[in-house]
């Protein structure tokens, strides 16, 4: 994983989402995470929670609640 993570979710075998202490975010997949990519300025993540590939919802430090859909879904 090219960050620390601070929460990671798995909702499907071989997928996992994983949030950082800089606002950024990471995909695992086929074997290998992506870099991060920032979403929420340098806020630290607290958690993460993803219902499939297509949906996560995550909070910062501040409380501020995140969320993520695919279009399409």
């Amino acid at each position: 994983m090219p960050a620390t993570a601070t929460a990671i979710s798995c909702p499907g075998s071989g997928y996992c989402i994983a949030v950082d202490g800089d606002g950024g975010a990471m995909v695992y997949q086929n074997g290998a995470w992506s870099a991060p990519v920032k979403i929420d300025g340098n806020n630290q993540f607290a958690t993460v929670s993803c219902v499939s590939q297509t949906g996560c919802a995550a909070t910062d430090q501040f409380d501020n609640v995140l969320y993520y859909k695919a279009s399409g879904s």
